[in-house]
């Protein structure tokens, strides 16, 4: 068993897992922001005639959320699992960094497609509901990607 030296407190790799752990508390904690905006906030701004197309509303997100994944999960469950065997750092936020911002590019441009599509889909949808609207998905899918890192990381 490895001691640590005396006065030496904490060993860095706890630490780290500390710091790693925090940062997917946060990162879940926003995920479940834009959740509770869609499943709470949103069908109270409504009226009930408009909460089926909600929910149907709400089926697409999720959909559109699965599609903006881009395999990160099975990417970061493979790769980073060797990259940190080995000591690369440098190559699992290179990958986190790639994935990130290919996610937000996607993103992006779903999100513009929802918020201009979003009075269709909702006819009398208040431009607030469909702001409201397109910020929960962005947030959620944007935070999924920190929470497919952390899962790569086993933590």
């Amino acid at each position: 068993m490895r001691q640590l030296p005396a006065g030496s407190g904490i060993p860095p790799s706890m630490t780290r897992m500390r710091v790693q752990y925090r940062a997917m508390l946060v990162w879940k904690g926003l995920e479940y922001v834009g959740l509770l905006l869609f499943t709470v906030v949103m069908p109270r701004q409504m009226q009930p005639a408009l909460y089926g197309r909600f929910a149907a509303l709400l089926s697409l997100i999720g959909l559109l959320t699965m599609a903006s994944t881009m395999g990160a999960q099975a990417t970061f469950g493979r790769f980073i699992q060797e990259y940190e065997a080995r000591g690369e750092h440098d190559r699992t936020r290179a990958l986190f960094s790639l994935m990130f911002l290919l996610r937000a590019a996607v993103v992006g441009v779903l999100a513009v497609g929802l918020l201009l599509g979003f009075p269709r889909v909702l006819p009398g949808a208040t431009p607030g509901m469909a702001a409201s609207g397109t910020a929960a998905f962005v947030s959620v899918a944007l935070a999924m990607v920190c929470y497919q890192l952390l899962y790569g990381l086993n933590l």
